[in-house]
């Protein structure tokens, strides 16, 4: 039988400056004693549909950020923190589904809206996906993720004219992994994990302004680890 469910979660939250915004003093850094704390409210509504194996879950959400702590340079360009706005809108779409008793996959699709590319370098598109097979205490899953493009806004002619602001482009990439796990007793679960199985190369949008080149992103990564859950 199926079922649906239509719930509208409110959230907030918040976050205080760091030591290293408002209080440390170098030859690269100035700080910003007077910033004040973030704070977050986030509205979903969420719609639920349950079968008998499996689940479609479609969410819209708004995401308003006061008092949002960004990084800027001074005309002397050192580093420093201001307070402004940033908010965010977008759609979720997530669905799982068990196929036999053993195999299942999942699918969760993320696009975001109204962007402000002043302040934020994020992707418009996110996809990423699973199958899964467990039998025995085993469990295997290959995930693939997908993050769309990325528009970054940087200042690229400092210091002939630190006002003005530039942008770069990073491409999209798609990035496999495997996660492998058993479990050996019920408090005790052995697994493997990778990530960037094919050890693509690609970058990221920076946390400074200066940097228009971007940032390495992470390559291969494989961990191995147990998990011991103690009541």
């Amino acid at each position: 039988a199926a079922r649906k469910a239509l719930l509208p979660p409110h959230d907030e939250a918040f976050r205080a400056p760091s030591r290293i915004e408002t209080s440390v003093i170098s030859p690269e850094f100035e700080s910003s004693p007077n910033l004040k704390p973030e704070t977050a409210k986030t509205t979903e509504l969420i719609w639920l549909h349950f079968v008998d194996s499996g689940y479609v879950a479609t969410t819209l959400f708004e995401s308003r950020i006061d008092d949002a702590i960004l990084e800027t340079v001074t005309p002397l360009l050192r580093r420093t923190w201001v307070n402004s706005q940033q908010s965010v809108s977008g759609l979720e779409l997530e669905w799982q589904y068990r196929w036999t008793e053993h195999w299942q996959s999942r699918m969760a699709l993320t696009r975001l809206f109204s962007l402000d590319t002043a302040t934020s370098a994020e992707s418009d598109n996110l996809l990423g996906g699973s199958v899964s097979y467990e039998n025995g205490g085993w469990t295997l899953s290959l995930l693939a993720n997908y993050q769309g493009p990325k528009l970054d806004a940087n200042e690229q002619n400092i210091p002939a004219n630190i006002t003005s602001t530039e942008y770069t482009r990073f491409g999209g990439r798609t990035l496999y992994g495997v996660h492998v796990a058993y479990q050996l007793t019920p408090a005790l679960n052995l697994y493997l994990h990778g990530d960037n199985l094919f050890d693509k190369q690609y970058y990221s949008p920076a946390n400074r302004g200066p940097n228009f080149v971007g940032a390495p992103g992470t390559g291969q990564l494989i961990l191995a680890g147990l998990r011991w859950v103690v009541d």
